[in-house]
């Protein structure tokens, strides 16, 4: 039994109206995906994970920042001395496993916009699902290397800041700066400026938008599949 004209027509309304929309939807996800991927970029080289907070009584401590391949402290000149960086490939002892996480979360991300391109060869459904997944992927073990982060600070680098009292999931004299923030995307200091947690909110909000590309794939497919002429 064939359905009446006048549904197919109002089916094939729906449609044109609804790529209209995903269109939008997936120019305003490739501006997020492109943005996050350049904030990744940030978290991975930046050596802000931790900092040195108000000195203790006691012996005086260096003042800097650690990150994932840096350390660096503080000098007389207006520039840090920094010891490693990315130019090796060879992050900081304490936090390889980390920054191998971090690393696969920029991978699957850059991935995910290079997938751009498959919409000339490939049909915008299967785009959708090869960039959730990845972005899943990318969210994943970003969220891993977070939770990872803090069981690495019992470490020499750490305790050349940071002081004897540092431990795994203790900083001693040391506090979490702007980059371990942003890359979780929540605020988790009090003492972190008010513009770090602006970002921190941003970097969340990016983060969520990976999830548009699951239902906007599946909506797509089922709606308006009975309607449809098979076009086998």
């Amino acid at each position: 039994m064939s359905d009446p004209p006048g549904l197919v027509d109002l089916a094939r309304l729906y449609q044109t109206e609804f790529v209209r929309s995903a269109r939008a939807v997936a120019v305003l996800w490739a501006v997020c995906t492109l943005c996050l991927a350049i904030v990744q970029v940030v978290i991975l080289l930046q050596p802000s994970w931790i900092g040195t907070s108000d000195a203790p009584p006691g012996p005086p401590l260096p003042k800097g920042t650690i990150g994932l391949f840096e350390v660096c402290v503080e000098t007389e000149w207006p520039v840090p001395d920094c010891q490693g960086g990315l130019s090796s490939l060879s992050p900081l002892p304490c936090f390889q496993s980390v920054a191998v996480l971090v690393g696969v979360s920029l991978w699957a991300v850059w991935t995910s916009v290079l997938c751009l391109c498959l919409f000339r060869f490939c049909s915008a459904v299967t785009v959708y699902k090869i960039c959730a997944w990845l972005q899943l992927t990318a969210g994943f073990c970003l969220a891993l290397a977070c939770l990872l982060f803090p069981d690495s600070w019992e470490s020499p680098e750490m305790r050349a800041l940071c002081g004897d009292s540092v431990g795994s999931f203790s900083l001693g004299n040391c506090s979490v700066h702007w980059t371990f923030i942003l890359a979780t995307g929540r605020p988790a200091a009090p003492h972190v400026p008010r513009r770090d947690l602006r970002s921190a909110d941003d970097t969340l909000i990016l983060q969520e938008r990976r999830f548009l590309h699951f239902f906007s794939a599946h909506l797509k497919q089922e709606t308006f599949a009975p309607f449809l002429p098979d076009k086998r």
